[in-house]
């Protein structure tokens, strides 16, 4: 008897500890934003992502199911983006994740697939979105077997966002707020045309989820998370915060648009690929590549998401990638020559054109990116002269400015919109107090014109973060004159909903290195600290990124 009530307790136990272990280790959770069920073109676009809020080890793999047994695609990371070419009928495809703790999750879609000549547009839905908007496409005319030529997006009349060859488009598209009657245009190679319309009303930038700090001095990643520009360290506040270890110290860090994947060049030259949990912002590194020059690596993402961009400072090139959207593998395409000592590299809100600073050539190299091929073409006038030791960059859809390190100025160039030239703003170089030392001090706002920068005073509590207006002709004065309260400011980073500044900076009073965020005005960029300070970790912060 004694023993048989020992064993049902005993049994009793084990069921609670389960339940109660079953209780703190969730499934991972799927969002799919394509296809949604029902009636369907051809090739199918799919997107899914797996997140996971318990299991600390991260997803293991994403697999789409067209049929029970039938596994069409299978990605060892927590997004996957395709396109299947699936013959007309009807599917109950099932997209399953798993997680590295042993527990795994199903979202069944139902769909039919017809065979019509045509555009289909799954992304976006027609109506509100947010930048960067998200554009998916395929295109197909069963009467051409000579199959289709390209793929096209126009978010205006005549006004080409992206190009992609093939019978396929996935790419994200910046858009300044405002309604938008766009169009998805295919050619096939027998001839035809064929467009669908949708209209999009754009609703400005979305806000961040994480911020990650890459820190010169350390071989790691730090990471915080981000609520409306509210910051928290999943680690308590006082404390340090988590990160995400590197073979060698970072030089760089760059997110790509949907805050799947994360990219850190290190100053060995390599760069390193990192999955992001969307649950947690946790990275997982899953790649290393040895780019083809040497460091230290500047890397940025086009604002497609299609290619990665690394200026290679002692090899004095820049090397482009093609980007494997479900798993962040990097593919090479090709380099070019960039000036002495490339510092920093950006692409312009279109994402049509990149541009590296050359520190010691005292000049900006500026390339056209085609969206089909990823190949960089130098464009002509390249490089531009800018003043001495530019030392970061930042550009809108209508102008690049750079600041230069010896002297303390900006120079200012409006953008040509066709070719990708640069000419000088009237009034360039200007004259900008108590900077320019730092690389990424730098940042500008494509939705509300407004220039900002670190600027370190000369006299305790002076230090700020400065904001100027772009004039419609380029050239930069009338700010909100300075954002005050912070100390020692170095590195910044706008939210992408274009409200909040993120500041690092060392306190003045207590020397402890901290991070903090400004609310900023629309109207002259003038604001006050938001969130924070809260404890960063205590060497360089060489460059912030921001996650969506």
């Amino acid at each position: 008897m004694w023993r048989s009530l020992a064993s049902y307790i005993k049994c009793a136990l084990s069921t609670i500890l389960l339940t109660l272990s079953i209780a703190a280790w969730a499934s991972p959770t799927i969002t799919v934003a394509s296809p949604k069920a029902g009636t369907v073109g051809a090739p199918t676009y799919f997107d899914a992502t797996a997140s996971t809020s318990t299991c600390a080890a991260g997803i293991s793999a994403v697999r789409i199911y067209t049929a029970p047994g039938v596994a069409a695609f299978t990605t060892n990371s927590p997004h996957l983006e395709t396109f299947l070419k699936l013959k007309p009928g009807s599917y109950n495809t099932v997209i399953q994740a798993w997680d590295n703790c042993g527990a795994s999750s199903k979202f069944p879609i139902t769909i039919s697939v017809t065979a019509a000549a045509g555009v289909h547009v799954f992304l976006p839905a027609a109506g509100s979105n947010n930048t960067p908007v998200h554009f998916a496409a395929s295109a197909e005319n069963p009467a051409c077997a000579a199959g289709i030529s390209a793929v096209r997006i126009y978010p205006a009349p005549g006004v080409n966002a992206f190009t992609s060859s093939g019978s396929t488009l996935d790419a994200f598209v910046n858009l300044l707020p405002g309604t938008y009657n766009a169009v998805a245009q295919a050619w096939d190679n027998c001839g035809h045309v064929f467009k669908t319309a949708l209209t999009i009303k754009n609703n400005g930038g979305s806000p961040g989820k994480f911020l990650y700090i890459a820190d010169n001095g350390l071989k790691n990643i730090a990471r915080y998370q981000l609520n409306a520009g509210t910051l928290t360290n999943a680690n308590g506040a006082n404390n340090a915060p988590p990160v995400a270890g590197l073979p060698s110290e970072p030089n760089s860090i760059a997110v790509d648009p949907p805050g799947n994947l994360a990219y850190a060049g290190l100053a060995d030259g390599r760069v390193a690929i990192f999955d992001i949990n969307r649950a947690t912002g946790g990275l997982f590194r899953k790649g290393l590549i040895a780019a083809p020059g040497t460091g230290p690596a500047s890397v940025t993402v086009d604002s497609s998401g299609n290619f990665l961009l690394a200026a290679e400072g002692g090899s004095q090139d820049v090397t482009s990638y093609r980007v494997n959207r479900s798993d962040g593998t990097l593919t090479k395409i090709g380099t070019v020559s960039a000036g002495v000592d490339p510092s920093s590299i950006v692409t312009d809100f279109s994402g049509r054109f990149v541009y590296a600073s050359n520190f010691k050539s005292d000049d900006i190299s500026a390339y056209s990116l085609n969206s089909e091929t990823g190949k960089l073409t130098p464009i002509a006038g390249s490089p531009f002269l800018s003043g001495s030791q530019p030392v970061a960059l930042g550009t809108t859809n209508k102008v690049l400015y750079t600041l230069n390190n010896s002297g303390g100025t900006a120079s200012g160039y409006t953008i040509n919109s066709s070719t990708g030239s640069l000419s000088q703003v009237p009034g360039s170089p200007f004259v900008e107090g108590e900077c320019c030392g730092t690389p990424n001090m730098l940042a500008l706002d494509p939705f509300h014109d407004l220039l900002f920068y670190s600027a370190i005073g000369f006299t305790f509590g002076t230090d700020n973060i400065a904001s100027e207006i772009i004039q419609s002709n380029g050239a930069i004065n009338g700010g909100g004159g300075s954002t005050g309260g912070v100390f020692d400011p170095t590195s910044i980073a706008l939210d992408p909903s274009y409200q909040f500044i993120y500041v690092s900076q060392v306190n003045g009073k207590s020397g402890q290195p901290q991070i903090l965020s400004i609310k900023y005005s629309s109207t002259n960029g003038s604001g006050s600290i938001f969130s924070g300070p809260i404890l960063r970790p205590g060497a360089e912060p060489i460059q912030l990124a921001v996650s969506r």
